[in-house]
């Protein structure tokens, strides 16, 4: 009989050192697993019936041919990372980080930042946690975040598979991070692999289905997972080969703040730029001499130690909130932007559930942005490829009413004050830029996500994550536990969490505890998420990660979950409508997903639908036109709305966007219901006509 709960390991360093930490069984009752190529052997760990064991899911050579490029420890920490924690926030491995080394043998000094930096080059690990004497078990594959440049695998999974029953199992992996894992250029595509960190991923779900029935697993229930950049991991293996692998390696996915970069070609100059620079700073490549094999050959044989500190620097290098080194273009696992591939919701998996939290930019913005130049200058930094026009509708958009110095408390989403200028953690044009900023790299890809899942398959869904201080990434605790660890969070809640997850994962099902099934997330009119909050409680301090740095908030006892439905298109002064802002502007955002505008509406311009053929995507395809010519002109209309106040601006635009969208569907149901057999003149209705009276609106309420 299996034993109650298998774990297989996990961290390279702590399998260098060949010792298993917390382990309390003796080698003669521990579990044993054989893989073919090796047995491995697990223990009891903190006294639960908790095995631990090592699992190297590459086992013959450490990168495989295809993406053989460099060596890396998979939990090497960035010295310097290009964030910006608000006060009284305090760290020792760059502005406002800590990170405790895991094995202190591995450590070593960055003499760039005079900080540390950690790993192993034998990396790829994973660790497995079974339910004992169970066969045919879903499973859970977590993908851990980090920028694409730190973090490990190191996330226990125990708690969510004890509150569940023990009805799944628990998978998580490592992958090679910053330059080692995402390194691109002619030179890396020609001699190595682009996105070798994706690939690593891949190899692992492929390790996955061939070997996890051994430890009591399902390959055929089969659910990825991940956070910030493992949520954008996710998204990206939905995307893989064009979304032509089906369910061959997942069925249904969970990501959690996708955290979603620019994504350029892989020879694109900003990543050639970051090869060379990288190169230079290891001593690989002079700027006077052109680059050649030679350049890979020579970091190839480059010590680790070097390699690390150039990583440092140039990932370091970049504006606050950017990381240098991420998933790129590379035409074959990658093939496509987000903003293409989405929108004709070409995806691998069958269903996908969504979560963002309510404050996720406080984390990434600079502090001092206190006006209408400040701000203006942030949005500019953010958008340097914007033209001035263009920088002229993010701020028609996205200022503030006010320049804020008022109290901060936690926004309603529904009623009161929005996020535009109002949060736990600042007012004015600070809060401003924090919204710009999660709203384009974290909140809107989890919006069009689950969009892209329900356009074709009905089945995208969406949460949001708001006890408060909800910071990027404090949710984590809430769904992985321990449970009760967490002052301001109630045990209960974190139960009712961790059954969200474990509905999901088990039985393919979206649901809130004590509310019916969450309905499929649909922009515009169907965009319905479930918010997580909290009521009672007493005022208190609790912990943010990563920095640990205590917060007011309301803590036990008292706490009571606070689960609703709610419209996320209206949420937070119109959150949807901005999204969908973004989807017209999408090669040139952060978010980079969504390409709307200008393709749908030349396409019902100069390619009419034909009239002799019921079409009933041509409501869909008109009030997209609406939208994209609404959304091109106004670039124009940024010229005059600056002046008004940063709400009414957005107002105007919500309103003309209902307008359009209210012209679209009266066509739309004239058009075809006349024309099917209902009295009527359908030459005053269709497509053509449709667009034309949208055009007119546009010029009334300039």
């Amino acid at each position: 009989m299996r034993p109650t709960i298998l774990a297989f390991a996990a961290l390279a360093v702590a399998q260098a050192s060949g010792q298993v930490t917390g382990a309390t069984s003796s080698p003669t009752n521990a579990p044993q697993v054989d893989l073919g190529h090796a047995i491995y052997q697990g223990a009891v760990r903190d006294g639960l019936d908790v095995y631990l064991g090592y699992v190297k899911y590459l086992y013959k050579t450490l990168i495989y041919p295809s993406a053989r490029l460099l060596y890396l420890a998979c939990n090497n920490v960035a010295a310097t990372l290009p964030q910006a924690y608000p006060a009284p926030y305090q760290g020792t491995a760059g502005p406002g980080f800590t990170s405790s080394p895991i094995n202190t043998t591995a450590v070593v000094a960055d003499p760039y930042f005079n900080a540390l930096i950690h790993g192993n080059e034998d990396c790829l690990f994973l660790n497995v946690y079974a339910p004992s004497g169970k066969e045919k078990l879903p499973v859970l594959i977590w993908i851990h975040g980090g920028g694409y440049g730190f973090g490990d695998g190191s996330q226990d999974l125990t708690a969510i598979i004890h509150e569940n029953g023990n009805t799944f199992v628990g998978v998580s992996i490592q992958y090679r991070l910053g330059a080692f894992g995402f390194l691109s250029s002619q030179d890396v595509k020609n001699y190595g692999a682009p996105n070798a960190g994706l690939l690593d991923q891949n190899l692992a779900l492929r390790w996955v289905q061939k070997n996890i029935k051994l430890f009591g697993g399902d390959p055929n229930k089969v659910t990825i997972s991940g956070n910030s950049a493992g949520g954008g991991s996710v998204m990206l293996h939905n995307m893989a080969y064009g979304g032509t692998l089906g369910t061959s390696l997942f069925q249904n996915s969970i990501s959690t703040r996708p955290y979603s970069p620019p994504q350029y070609n892989y020879n694109a100059q900003k990543p050639t730029n970051d090869y060379l620079a990288f190169a230079q700073l290891a001593g690989c490549y002079n700027p006077t001499i052109p680059a050649t094999s030679s350049v890979i050959t020579c970091l190839r044989n480059k010590d680790t130690l070097i390699l690390q500190q150039a990583n440092s620097v140039v990932s370091a290098s970049g504006i606050v909130g950017k990381w240098a080194f991420v998933p790129v273009t590379d035409g074959v696992y990658v093939q496509q932007l987000p903003s293409q591939q989405l929108e004709s919701g070409s995806l691998n998996g069958k269903k996908h559930l969504t979560i963002h939290n309510a404050e996720e930019g406080a984390l990434f913005v600079q502090p001092g942005i206190v006006d209408a130049d400040s701000f203006k200058s942030y949005v500019k930094l953010l958008f340097p490829s914007f033209s001035p026009v263009e920088i002229g509708a993010v701020l028609a958009l996205f200022s503030p009413s006010s320049s804020g110095s008022g109290l901060l408390f936690p926004t309603a989403g529904d009623a009161g004050a929005t996020a535009l200028d109002q949060s736990a953690f600042a007012t004015g044009y600070q809060q401003a830029a924090y919204n710009l900023y999660a709203e384009v790299t974290f909140i809107c890809p989890s919006y069009w996500i689950a969009d892209s899942f329900s356009r074709k398959k009905n089945s995208g869904y969406k949460y949001q994550y708001s006890v408060a201080p909800a910071m990027h990434t404090t949710d984590v605790a809430a769904y992985f536990g321990p449970i009760g660890g967490i002052p301001n969070v109630s045990p209960q809640f974190q139960k009712d969490f961790m059954k969200i997850w474990g509905t999901f994962i088990t039985s393919s099902v979206a649901g809130i505890p004590g509310l019916p099934i969450l309905p499929p997330f649909s922009l515009p009119w169907g965009a319905f998420m479930a918010n997580l909050n909290q009521t009672g409680g007493v005022p208190g301090m609790t912990p943010i990660p990563p920095v640990g740095a205590p917060y007011p908030a309301n803590v036990q006892p008292g706490l009571i979950g606070d689960f609703s439905l709610k419209n996320a298109y209206t949420w937070e002064g119109g959150r949807g409508w901005r999204c969908q802002f973004w989807k017209s502007v999408a090669a040139k955002t952060p978010a980079a997903l969504l390409s709307l505008g200008v393709n749908r509406y030349n396409t019902t311009i100069k390619a009419p639908l034909r009239k002799d053929k019921m079409n009933r995507n041509t409501l869909d395809i008109v009030a997209a036109a609406g939208i994209a010519q609404f959304g091109g002109n106004l670039y124009e209309y940024s010229l005059v709305l600056p002046d008004r106040p940063g709400f009414e601006a957005g107002y105007l635009v919500l309103q003309v966007l209902e307008i359009c969208i209210g012209i679209a569907k009266n066509h739309y149901f004239k058009f075809y219901g006349w024309r099917d057999g209902m009295e009527g003149d359908t030459s005053k209705y269709g497509p053509e006509v449709a667009v034309a009276e949208i055009a007119n609106v546009h010029k009334i309420h300039r």
